[in-house]
């Protein structure tokens, strides 16, 4: 083979190496985009808000669609509250705290009280907090992450320790910096983009553990309650068994409908005409789970986890990464072709598109 038979060769088999990887960049934009026929499958019964991490959600019956989770529609003269907009944290260490260890942060409250107030309550105890303005003055660790905030300044800090931490020092509360800002969990995408392939920076909400939206369906709800009524019956047990609530689970959107587990295998979700998400991972579930947010008492008997995890494992693939039991799912929004100022009401019709 002479010169140029070698070069006319490779200019082949690189030009066939270019249309394989064009190819493979189509076919991944084409998955990354809904097509095909939507399809009702249920409707939304709730819409629930958690302005601080780990503290007592807001039941809504509207709300606003941002990019980073959702927004309550304030009534006139009051600031929107956003989802886990908010967080306490350790001055010492600079990370976030949650209910898991605090468990009786979920007695606190959150109120807008004005265009730039807010208050918290924690039993008849009430602070009222200015909202801090400007850029981030530090950041925490979220897990694995570094994660910027506004601290809400001293008197937030002496409340906090007062009435809610029992005297102990160091405790803070944090406001998220704008809805402009963004996350940065590429490192997080690259461990999982092997097992979740859609997973992607603008798919984080501000201070929630990964996502901006999480979507829970009753009817997996009411199966695992069934498994826990069951196993309570085998065990010819005296105590009645534990009831679940699905506010235990903390989700954003709750919907009815569909049958149990029939979520984990969507790819696009609509809710109503214009507000459409992608899933793009389980959500695996951890202690917070087994507290009753009524009383902040864990359940003696670890449920819902030690349920769930005799059947709602992930495959062994995921599970390397996941080891934990799935309950609803993560979703982003898909903001092609859509604003960040979109509706969801309670009633809204659910759709989604395979």
């Amino acid at each position: 083979m002479d010169s140029r038979q070698k070069i006319a060769c490779a200019g082949v088999i690189m030009g066939l190496g270019l249309v394989m990887v064009a190819r493979k960049v189509w076919a991944r934009r084409a998955r990354n985009k809904p097509s095909g026929v939507w399809k009702q499958v249920g409707t939304v019964t709730q819409l629930n808000l958690y302005p601080v991490k780990s503290c007592r959600g807001i039941p809504l019956n509207e709300c606003r669609i941002s990019s980073i989770g959702m927004e309550n529609i304030p009534e006139d003269g009051c600031m929107a509250l956003g989802d886990r907009r908010m967080v306490i944290y350790k001055s010492d260490s600079l990370e976030m705290i949650s209910a898991r260890t605090y468990c009786h942060m979920l007695q606190i409250r959150v109120f807008s009280r004005s265009e730039d107030e807010i208050s918290l309550t924690f039993d008849s105890h009430l602070l009222k907090v200015k909202i801090p303005q400007g850029k981030a003055d530090r950041k925490i660790r979220l897990w694995t992450e570094q994660v910027p905030l506004i601290d809400a300044g001293d008197e937030a800090a002496e409340w906090l320790q007062k009435y809610v931490f029992d005297g102990k020092p160091n405790f803070r509360l944090g406001f998220w910096p704008g809805v402009e800002v963004r996350r940065d969990i590429s490192h997080l995408v690259k461990k999982y983009e092997q097992v979740y392939p859609f997973m992607r920076n603008d798919f984080t909400g501000a201070f929630s553990d990964l996502s901006s939206f999480l979507l829970l369906n009753e009817s997996s709800v009411e199966d695992l309650n069934d498994k826990i009524a069951q196993k309570s019956q085998d065990q010819d047990s005296n105590e009645d068994p534990a009831v679940v609530s699905i506010d235990n689970f903390r989700g954003n959107f709750v919907i009815r409908g569909p049958s149990a587990y029939e979520e984990d295998n969507w790819s696009w979700v609509r809710i109503g005409d214009r507000v459409v998400f992608r899933n793009y991972k389980p959500c695996t579930r951890c202690s917070l789970t087994t507290i009753d947010k009524e009383t902040s008492i864990k359940n003696k008997h670890f449920e819902p986890l030690t349920t769930l995890k005799t059947y709602r494992l992930l495959d062994e693939k995921k599970r390397k990464l996941d080891p934990s039991p799935a309950m609803g799912i993560y979703m982003g929004l898909w903001t092609d072709g859509q604003t960040n100022d979109e509706i969801i009401r309670v009633g809204d019709p659910v759709y989604v598109c395979e």
